[in-house]
């Protein structure tokens, strides 16, 4: 990641590079090698959470909790998941937060 769009405060940008985050760690537990995830955390955690990227920021703590689980096999990590596909689902994201679902039953065990 560039370190000229590291401290970025533009929406755009950052909206972008969270969904390439989100797709990297989509591959990342696909392929179940989760050796550069901790590189992407670290920057999502320095965009303040604003209602522009919560719902990125989500998707990205729900991706952090099912590979933590698939790392730790702490069960109560996938009962935060689904808090994150439940408040997904109350906020009229149905589809994605069946898709999430999905995914984590898919890839949980």
């Amino acid at each position: 990641m560039s370190k000229k769009y590291r401290s970025t405060e533009n929406i755009i940008i950052q909206k972008d590079l969270l969904s390439i985050i989100i797709n990297l760690l989509v591959f990342s537990i696909e392929k179940d090698n989760f050796e550069d995830v901790e590189f992407y955390f670290s920057y999502v955690n320095s965009i303040s959470t604003t209602p522009d990227i919560y719902f990125y920021k989500s998707v990205v703590k729900f991706l952090k909790l099912l590979i933590k689980y698939k790392q730790s096999g702490k069960k109560s990590l996938l009962e935060t998941c689904d808090v994150i596909i439940e408040n997904l689902s109350i906020s009229g994201m149905e589809n994605y937060s069946l898709e999430l679902s999905k995914f984590k039953n898919k890839y949980q065990d």
